[in-house]
């Protein structure tokens, strides 16, 4: 329906009403057109930009903040497990215990299988959460992994690859557990290595900046 033969119509209908309907058809004209005029349309992309146009204002820190780390933040959920699961290989193979070549032929199934029976079950559902977390923040370190290092472990698409081979090959129970194990050697770049430790140093900056901007809003809010 056009807007000009909405109005044509309702003009011709005012010539034949008394003088009460026609005050009530003029308001009813004033809606159409209103209701005809053009806008842009509501959404959340519209509500970020007019966020970040305004003024800064310590009480929208917080906001500000989530805003910009909303799609890492399901990621700190995993902090616990990736602690528990290094906890536990430090458990299984003890500080200098092992080389980096050796824990290149152990997968996390092994080592799981080096545990008494009655924990393994467990410990394998607590490897299948440091996966889930693996495979999830990993993506956010691109593109480099460490200062000036490219990350080599993910695809063009952002997919994780452990395996180097430009397919999608993400941590599993068969993955070496050279990457769970961190080790940031000086003067050496050991890149499966720093892929935990990347993990929860981003963790812990995601969680530290929040709780600074929660902070700073509660303090401008009293």
């Amino acid at each position: 329906l056009e807007q000009g033969s909405v109005h044509d119509s309702l003009v011709l209908l005012s010539d034949r009403l008394g003088q009460g309907e026609k005050k009530l058809l003029e308001d009813s004209t004033l809606a159409t057109r209103l209701l005809w005029r053009f806008r842009d349309g509501v959404h959340f992309d519209g509500f970020v930009a007019r966020l970040r146009m305004e003024a800064p204002c310590q009480s929208k820190t917080f906001l500000d903040t989530f805003l910009r780390s909303e799609e890492q933040l399901p990621f700190l959920k995993y902090t616990a497990d990736i602690l528990a699961w290094q906890a536990l290989l430090f458990e299984l193979f003890p500080m200098h215990s092992i080389t980096r070549a050796q824990a290149q032929e152990i997968t996390n199934e092994k080592a799981i299988s080096m545990l008494p029976e009655e924990r393994q079950k467990e410990a394998t559902e607590l490897c299948l959460r440091f996966c889930d977390g693996f495979n999830m923040g990993l993506p956010f370190l691109h593109p480099n992994i460490f200062e000036c290092t490219p990350n080599p472990f993910l695809t063009k698409n952002k997919q994780v690859d452990l395996s180097m081979s430009g397919n999608p090959n993400g941590m599993c129970l068969s993955t070496p557990i050279t990457f769970s194990l961190p080790s940031q050697l000086q003067d050496e770049t050991d890149a499966a290595g720093l892929c935990p430790l990347q993990l929860l140093r981003m963790a812990m900056a995601l969680h530290n900046n929040l709780l600074q901007a929660l902070t700073a809003s509660a303090r401008f809010s009293i």
